[in-house]
């Protein structure tokens, strides 16, 4: 039986973050492989449902502080530390960008560490190393590899997303990539526009970037029928932190200029949190309109999301990204035939097209979105029936998933 350690952020810890890996390793468990999870963070919840899947490793996490203060000085005598300044002069640029590069480095000394203390029983057993994410955990893969020799035939893989592809662009600074480019077998991100960026990047290694699709399942009820449209109001839906790059104050902004312009009664539901939910509030406190009611849900587990798209009939899914790999929130929503509206960024193209949405300029005006909603609201059933249809050929989990462990 292969043997694969998962690294990942935190999951199965935290109640809302990573959840999709859930789905992933419960499609693993279709075929003979053994997951070792190994979260790099852990917190006091743990999601109970998912244990069973995988054997939990919490020894990364649960490093004592003298076990890191003796990594941190390691990291400080290695040249990785004194040559990194001097790698790439935009570490100068910002102080985010300097305290970033020197985060990402340690947090790499700690994987590095990690493996090193069982190099021989990973060689031995042929153990696959896979990161959920391509931070400072394969960077930890690099440099064991690079130190001991005996680890030199180890296969290290990593999925790749949003920040740790278009780093820069979200003003992210991630240490020593050819490096760990030039170590790893295999990096995956989760859209093809995601692989060309990375692929144009790193030219070298290209022949290592390959495209994989996450994927989502669709668990309905038995006897399970579709919510009827409620004709007197539009329901639309959208998720995602509320943060600067996910521009949630954009989406209120266009619904209310919506709402008023074609005097219909629009509800919207938001799912998220994050540090500009305050000025998403100002924004709706400083509005008075009978046509235009809110509901932010706040931060919820998946499974709330699934709950509330199966009893209440959602006319669009909304998406104002400036950056964006494939988001899990438009597979779900196109997996319970809801149309999306969305900016064309990223990976965003591969799944919003003429038969499941609408696509909006990256500087999306007022009568841009107008236009789309009035686009998708006409075609209402015909997007609904071919948008669901789009995430069976491309974004069913117990296809895409099961085709990547056999990969591995």
């Amino acid at each position: 039986m292969k043997k694969i350690i998962l690294f990942t952020h935190s999951f199965p810890y935290e109640k809302v973050g990573e959840e999709f890996v859930d789905t992933e390793l419960r499609m693993a468990q279709k075929l003979e492989v053994q997951i070792t999870l190994l979260p790099c963070k852990r917190s006091s919840y743990i999601r109970e449902n998912s244990l069973g899947r995988f054997i939990l490793d919490n020894t990364l996490s649960e490093y004592s502080l003298l076990r890191k203060v003796s990594v941190f000085f390691k990291m400080l005598c290695s040249r990785f530390f004194w040559e990194m300044p001097w790698k790439n002069k935009k570490m100068f640029a910002s102080f985010s960008f300097f305290y970033q590069a020197f985060k990402y480095l340690f947090g790499a000394f700690l994987v590095c560490d990690w493996i090193g203390k069982r190099k021989e029983y990973l060689a031995k057993n042929e153990v696959i190393l896979y990161s959920y994410w391509t931070n400072h955990t394969p960077l930890g893969f690099a440099l064991a590899k690079k130190k001991w020799k005996i680890l030199s035939n180890i296969r290290c893989y990593s999925r790749a997303h949003g920040f740790d592809v278009y780093e820069e662009m979200v003003s992210v600074y991630l240490p020593y990539r050819n490096f760990t480019f030039l170590q790893m077998d295999g990096i995956f991100p989760c859209s093809k526009d995601g692989s060309m960026f990375m692929k144009q990047r790193y030219p070298k290694e290209s022949f290592k970037i390959q495209s994989r699709y996450l994927g989502i399942e669709v668990l309905l009820p038995p006897n399970f029928l579709w919510p009827e449209k409620d004709s007197s109001i539009i329901r639309v839906v959208s998720c995602s932190s509320i943060i600067n790059i996910k521009r949630v104050d954009l989406i209120a902004r266009n619904l209310y200029a919506y709402a008023f312009t074609k005097n219909k009664k629009v509800e919207w539901h938001h799912f998220g949190d994050g540090e500009k939910k305050g000025e998403v509030k100002t924004f709706l406190d400083s509005i008075l309109s009978k046509n235009f009611q809110v509901y932010l849900h706040g931060r919820v587990d998946n499974s709330t999301i699934q709950e509330f798209y199966q009893n209440n009939y959602v006319d669009l899914f909304v998406n104002l990204s400036l950056l964006e790999g494939i988001p899990v929130s438009i597979m779900e929503a196109i997996a319970m035939r809801i149309p999306v509206l969305a900016t064309m960024v990223g990976g965003n193209r591969e799944i919003v097209k003429e038969e499941s949405g609408y696509l909006l300029p990256k500087d999306v005006k007022e009568e841009d979105f107008i236009e789309g909603m009035d686009f998708i609201l006409k075609k209402g059933q015909t997007l609904r029936n071919s948008a669901c249809a789009l995430w069976a050929d491309n974004f069913d989990a117990s296809k895409n998933y099961v085709h990547f462990y056999t990969y591995l």
